[in-house]
C-alpha cells in the first residue's frame, strides 16, 4: 500500500470520527491528511508530506474552524431557555390574583400551574389575559393585558 492510499483512509477514518465528536477538530486533522495525500501521490517524501499535514491541519483549525462555528451557533446566544423562555408569554389567570403575596393566585403555563403576583397590587380575575413578567424562583410575577 503506498503513503497517499495510508493517508486517503487515515483522513476517511478522521471525518467519521468526526461525526461522533462535534466540534470541527478532527475534520481539521481529515482535511490535512488530505492534504498529506495530495503531496504523497505528487511523489514528495515524507518529510513534506507530514509538513503539509501540520500546516494544513493548523491553517484549517485556526483560519475555517472559528467561522465553521459561528455559522452553527448564530442563534445560540439569542435562544432564552428555561424560566427566561417563559418572559413575555401570554397565559391565562386560573385562580384570582388579588395582589399581596399572602393572596397570589395562579396561572397555568406549558401544562403546569405557578404561582402568580403583580408588581402593582390590582387584582386580577380568574380567566384575564396576563403577560409574565420576571420569574422569581417559584412565583410568576405578572401583568394585564388590556383586551379590546
Amino acid at each position: 500500500m503506498e503513503y497517499w492510499q495510508i493517508w486517503i483512509l487515515v483522513s476517511l477514518l478522521l471525518f467519521i470520527l468526526e461525526v461522533f465528536t462535534p466540534g470541527f477538530v478532527l475534520a481539521s486533522l481529515g482535511i490535512g491528511a488530505l492534504s498529506g495525500a495530495g503531496f504523497a501521490f505528487m511523489g514528495f517524501g515524507l518529510t513534506v508530506q507530514l509538513s503539509c499535514f501540520a500546516l494544513a491541519s493548523l491553517v484549517v483549525f485556526f483560519a475555517v474552524r472559528p467561522t465553521y462555528l459561528a455559522y452553527l451557533n448564530r442563534y445560540d446566544e439569542n435562544l432564552p431557555t428555561g424560566v427566561k423562555a417563559m418572559e413575555g408569554k401570554q397565559v391565562r389567570v386560573l385562580e384570582t390574583i388579588q395582589g399581596h403575596a399572602s393572596e397570589a393566585g395562579r396561572i397555568k403555563y406549558a401544562g403546569e400551574t405557578w404561582r402568580a403576583l403583580t408588581e402593582n397590587g390590582d387584582p386580577i380575575e380568574v380567566d384575564s389575559r396576563v403577560v409574565i413578567e420576571r420569574v422569581d424562583g417559584a412565583t410568576v410575577w405578572v401583568r394585564p393585558i388590556e383586551e379590546e
